[in-house]
């Protein structure tokens, strides 16, 4: 429900950095990542000094980029 009405406030004012976090927010609850991605990035866009997803996406490039060297690492030691 918050995602459609942000998602028509947008409709309205496409140049609001919050409605864009929130409907990314929204959208990361419902499990669609890249679509709550692209929001956040439209927000940071529109507004880029916004500590908490600045921070948010260190902590998602710290976690991908430890998940990538644990899986490359393991697809060596473990041939399949």
């Amino acid at each position: 429900m918050a995602r459609r009405y942000v998602s028509n406030y947008l409709t309205i004012r496409e140049d609001s950095a919050s409605a864009h976090k929130l409907l990314g927010q929204a959208l990361e609850q419902l499990g669609e990542k890249e679509k709550a991605l692209a929001q956040y990035k439209c927000s940071l866009e529109l507004e880029s000094k916004q500590q908490d997803l600045v921070l948010k996406g260190r902590v998602n490039y710290v976690m991908c980029t430890l998940l990538n060297h644990w899986l490359f690492t393991y697809s060596f030691k473990h041939e399949f």
